[in-house]
Protein backbone atom coordinates (compact mmCIF):
# COMPACT_ATOMS: atom_id res chain seq x y z
CA UNK A 1 0.00 0.00 0.00
CA UNK A 2 1.01 3.21 -1.14
CA UNK A 3 1.28 6.05 2.08
CA UNK A 4 -0.18 8.38 -0.31
CA UNK A 5 -3.57 6.57 -0.13
CA UNK A 6 -3.64 6.29 3.25
CA UNK A 7 -7.20 7.28 4.55
CA UNK A 8 -6.34 10.14 7.61
CA UNK A 9 -9.10 9.92 9.12
CA UNK A 10 -8.11 6.25 10.52
CA UNK A 11 -5.40 5.60 13.12
CA UNK A 12 -2.08 5.09 12.06
CA UNK A 13 -0.52 1.83 13.93
CA UNK A 14 3.28 1.34 14.00
CA UNK A 15 3.97 -2.05 14.64
CA UNK A 16 8.06 -2.84 14.79
CA UNK A 17 9.09 -6.64 13.75
CA UNK A 18 12.56 -7.92 16.05
CA UNK A 19 14.36 -11.21 15.81
CA UNK A 20 17.27 -12.56 14.89
CA UNK A 21 18.56 -13.38 10.88
CA UNK A 22 17.26 -15.60 9.84
CA UNK A 23 13.69 -16.18 11.73
CA UNK A 24 11.65 -15.05 8.88
CA UNK A 25 10.51 -11.82 9.85
CA UNK A 26 10.15 -10.31 6.08
CA UNK A 27 8.55 -14.08 5.40
CA UNK A 28 6.08 -13.14 7.80
CA UNK A 29 5.18 -10.19 6.34
CA UNK A 30 5.09 -10.97 2.82
CA UNK A 31 2.71 -13.09 3.66
CA UNK A 32 0.41 -11.04 5.91
CA UNK A 33 1.15 -8.02 3.38
CA UNK A 34 0.78 -10.11 -0.30
CA UNK A 35 0.08 -13.41 0.83
CA UNK A 36 2.91 -14.73 -0.65
CA UNK A 37 6.09 -16.91 0.20
CA UNK A 38 10.00 -16.68 -1.18
CA UNK A 39 11.94 -19.42 0.35
CA UNK A 40 14.89 -17.45 -1.01
CA UNK A 41 14.02 -14.41 0.44
CA UNK A 42 16.69 -11.49 0.70
CA UNK A 43 17.60 -11.23 4.14
CA UNK A 44 16.80 -7.21 5.12
CA UNK A 45 19.43 -4.67 5.71
CA UNK A 46 19.27 -2.16 8.64
CA UNK A 47 15.02 -1.61 8.16
CA UNK A 48 12.06 -1.27 5.81
CA UNK A 49 8.85 -1.33 6.01
CA UNK A 50 5.07 -1.51 4.75
CA UNK A 51 1.19 -0.58 5.00
CA UNK A 52 -1.62 -2.04 5.06
CA UNK A 53 -5.43 -0.80 5.68
CA UNK A 54 -7.54 -3.38 7.50
CA UNK A 55 -10.77 -3.88 9.49
CA UNK A 56 -10.15 -5.04 12.80
CA UNK A 57 -13.98 -5.68 13.94
CA UNK A 58 -15.48 -3.11 11.94
CA UNK A 59 -12.79 -0.58 13.10
CA UNK A 60 -10.73 0.50 10.22
CA UNK A 61 -6.73 0.90 11.11
CA UNK A 62 -3.33 1.54 8.84
CA UNK A 63 -0.91 -0.28 9.64
CA UNK A 64 2.95 0.85 9.47
CA UNK A 65 4.74 -2.78 9.61
CA UNK A 66 8.85 -2.17 10.12
CA UNK A 67 10.66 -4.83 9.05
CA UNK A 68 14.21 -4.68 11.19
CA UNK A 69 17.48 -6.67 10.03
CA UNK A 70 18.68 -9.30 12.60
CA UNK A 71 22.00 -7.78 13.15
CA UNK A 72 22.12 -5.72 16.26
CA UNK A 73 24.92 -3.32 14.90
CA UNK A 74 22.67 -2.66 12.07
CA UNK A 75 19.53 -1.93 14.02
CA UNK A 76 21.43 0.10 16.63
CA UNK A 77 21.80 2.76 13.64
CA UNK A 78 18.25 2.54 13.33
CA UNK A 79 17.39 2.69 16.77
CA UNK A 80 16.12 6.65 16.75
CA UNK A 81 14.14 5.87 13.51
CA UNK A 82 12.49 2.57 14.89
CA UNK A 83 11.05 3.35 18.22
CA UNK A 84 9.81 6.84 17.57
CA UNK A 85 5.65 6.49 18.12
CA UNK A 86 6.40 2.27 17.82
CA UNK A 87 3.44 1.36 19.54
CA UNK A 88 3.56 -2.43 19.56
CA UNK A 89 6.58 -5.24 18.89
CA UNK A 90 6.63 -8.60 17.36
CA UNK A 91 9.28 -10.61 18.25
CA UNK A 92 10.08 -13.37 16.30
CA UNK A 93 12.30 -16.36 16.91
CA UNK A 94 12.74 -19.65 14.63
CA UNK A 95 10.72 -23.06 16.41
CA UNK A 96 14.33 -25.15 15.04
CA UNK A 97 16.60 -22.58 16.19
CA UNK A 98 17.08 -22.61 20.05
CA UNK A 99 19.78 -19.36 19.91
CA UNK A 100 17.25 -17.42 18.30
CA UNK A 101 14.74 -18.06 21.26
CA UNK A 102 17.23 -17.22 23.68
CA UNK A 103 17.66 -13.71 22.05
CA UNK A 104 14.52 -12.97 22.77
CA UNK A 105 15.56 -11.47 26.42
CA UNK A 106 17.86 -9.13 24.77
CA UNK A 107 14.92 -8.00 22.37
CA UNK A 108 12.53 -7.50 25.26
CA UNK A 109 15.37 -5.42 27.29
CA UNK A 110 15.90 -3.13 24.21
CA UNK A 111 11.99 -2.47 23.87
CA UNK A 112 12.34 -1.81 28.06
CA UNK A 113 15.02 0.89 27.77
CA UNK A 114 13.81 2.57 24.19
CA UNK A 115 10.09 2.04 23.68
CA UNK A 116 6.83 4.04 24.99
CA UNK A 117 5.54 2.90 28.49
CA UNK A 118 3.57 -0.58 28.75
CA UNK A 119 4.18 -0.97 24.90
CA UNK A 120 2.08 -4.33 23.30
CA UNK A 121 4.31 -7.23 23.07
CA UNK A 122 3.79 -10.40 20.95
CA UNK A 123 5.94 -13.62 20.37
CA UNK A 124 5.64 -15.58 17.01
CA UNK A 125 7.35 -18.78 17.06
CA UNK A 126 7.72 -19.17 13.40
CA UNK A 127 8.60 -22.26 11.45
CA UNK A 128 6.00 -24.28 12.69
CA UNK A 129 5.86 -26.73 9.56
CA UNK A 130 9.54 -28.20 10.43
CA UNK A 131 9.87 -30.01 13.07
CA UNK A 132 10.30 -28.46 16.32
CA UNK A 133 13.78 -28.25 18.86
CA UNK A 134 12.26 -25.88 21.75
CA UNK A 135 9.69 -27.79 23.62
CA UNK A 136 6.94 -25.87 25.61
CA UNK A 137 8.48 -22.40 24.47
CA UNK A 138 5.66 -20.76 26.38
CA UNK A 139 6.85 -22.49 29.91
CA UNK A 140 10.09 -21.30 29.20
CA UNK A 141 9.50 -17.92 28.00
CA UNK A 142 8.16 -17.65 31.32
CA UNK A 143 10.67 -18.50 33.42
CA UNK A 144 12.96 -16.25 30.75
CA UNK A 145 11.06 -13.25 31.59
CA UNK A 146 10.96 -13.63 35.05
CA UNK A 147 6.98 -14.52 35.37
CA UNK A 148 5.95 -12.01 32.82
CA UNK A 149 3.03 -13.56 29.93
CA UNK A 150 3.31 -12.24 26.19
CA UNK A 151 1.53 -13.95 24.02
CA UNK A 152 3.05 -16.47 21.96
CA UNK A 153 2.01 -17.58 18.13
CA UNK A 154 3.12 -20.88 16.50
CA UNK A 155 3.23 -19.65 13.41
CA UNK A 156 4.48 -20.92 9.64
CA UNK A 157 4.57 -18.03 7.09
CA UNK A 158 5.48 -21.11 4.15
CA UNK A 159 1.95 -22.79 5.23
CA UNK A 160 0.14 -19.39 6.37
CA UNK A 161 -0.49 -20.42 9.76
CA UNK A 162 -1.68 -17.59 12.35
CA UNK A 163 -0.33 -14.76 10.32
CA UNK A 164 -3.10 -13.12 10.22
CA UNK A 165 -4.06 -13.89 14.28
CA UNK A 166 -0.86 -12.56 15.04
CA UNK A 167 -1.41 -9.40 13.61
CA UNK A 168 -4.75 -9.07 14.29
CA UNK A 169 -4.13 -9.69 18.01
CA UNK A 170 -1.76 -6.65 18.26
CA UNK A 171 -3.79 -4.66 16.31
CA UNK A 172 -6.97 -5.06 18.39
CA UNK A 173 -4.67 -4.57 21.59
CA UNK A 174 -4.31 -0.69 20.00
CA UNK A 175 -7.69 -0.39 19.22
CA UNK A 176 -8.93 -1.19 22.68
CA UNK A 177 -5.76 0.78 24.40
CA UNK A 178 -6.31 3.60 22.34
CA UNK A 179 -10.14 3.47 23.01
CA UNK A 180 -9.24 3.46 26.48
CA UNK A 181 -6.45 6.17 26.67
CA UNK A 182 -6.91 8.26 23.71
CA UNK A 183 -4.93 10.93 24.82
CA UNK A 184 -1.90 8.19 25.69
CA UNK A 185 -1.50 7.54 22.06
CA UNK A 186 -1.90 10.90 20.65
CA UNK A 187 1.06 12.26 22.80
CA UNK A 188 3.32 9.57 21.88
CA UNK A 189 2.36 9.85 18.13
CA UNK A 190 3.64 11.91 15.34
CA UNK A 191 0.17 12.12 13.96
CA UNK A 192 -2.33 12.70 16.25
CA UNK A 193 -6.23 12.37 15.56
CA UNK A 194 -8.62 14.73 17.35
CA UNK A 195 -12.34 15.01 15.96
CA UNK A 196 -11.76 12.81 13.27
CA UNK A 197 -8.88 15.88 11.93
CA UNK A 198 -5.09 14.84 11.39
CA UNK A 199 -3.19 16.96 12.57
CA UNK A 200 0.77 17.31 12.76
CA UNK A 201 2.52 16.73 15.89
CA UNK A 202 5.59 19.36 15.74
CA UNK A 203 8.64 19.45 18.18
CA UNK A 204 7.83 23.00 19.43
CA UNK A 205 5.19 23.46 21.95
CA UNK A 206 4.52 26.86 21.85
CA UNK A 207 3.54 26.52 17.98
CA UNK A 208 -0.45 27.32 17.97
CA UNK A 209 -1.10 24.33 15.57
CA UNK A 210 -0.94 21.88 17.88
CA UNK A 211 -4.59 20.54 19.18
CA UNK A 212 -6.24 23.71 17.04
CA UNK A 213 -8.91 22.62 14.98
CA UNK A 214 -8.62 25.20 12.39
CA UNK A 215 -11.19 24.58 9.45
CA UNK A 216 -9.01 26.37 6.96
CA UNK A 217 -5.65 24.93 7.63
CA UNK A 218 -7.42 21.33 7.88
CA UNK A 219 -6.40 19.88 4.06
CA UNK A 220 -2.42 21.19 4.89
CA UNK A 221 -2.58 19.06 7.66
CA UNK A 222 -4.05 16.16 5.63
CA UNK A 223 -1.05 16.82 3.38
CA UNK A 224 1.71 17.03 5.76
CA UNK A 225 0.84 14.06 7.68
CA UNK A 226 1.02 12.16 4.21
CA UNK A 227 4.00 14.16 3.61
CA UNK A 228 5.60 12.83 7.09
CA UNK A 229 5.28 9.44 6.41
CA UNK A 230 6.78 9.70 3.03
CA UNK A 231 10.12 11.95 4.44
CA UNK A 232 10.40 9.19 7.25
CA UNK A 233 10.50 6.55 4.35
CA UNK A 234 13.01 8.34 2.38
CA UNK A 235 15.16 8.70 5.34
CA UNK A 236 15.41 5.12 5.76
CA UNK A 237 15.89 4.65 1.96
CA UNK A 238 18.68 7.06 2.20
CA UNK A 239 20.19 5.56 5.11
CA UNK A 240 20.49 1.96 3.72
CA UNK A 241 21.92 3.43 1.00
CA UNK A 242 24.65 4.92 2.49
CA UNK A 243 25.25 1.83 4.61
CA UNK A 244 25.00 -0.41 1.62
CA UNK A 245 28.28 1.97 0.19
CA UNK A 246 30.63 1.71 3.04
CA UNK A 247 29.38 -1.56 3.89
CA UNK A 248 32.25 -3.37 0.85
Amino acid sequence: MNPENLDLNQQIFKIIIFGEAGVGKTSIINRYINNTFNISSIPTFGVDFKFKEIDCDGKKANLQIWDTGGQKTVRMAFTQAIYKNAQAFIIVFDLTNPISFKAIDSFLLDIENNGTENPIIAIAGNKSDLTHKIDNPEEELLKMTNGKKYKIFLTSAKDAINIDELFYYVTKKFLKKNKNNPKQNSINSGIITLDNRMFERQEDPSNPRIGTKNNNSNKNSNKNSNQNLNDQHQQVLRIQKAKKQNCC
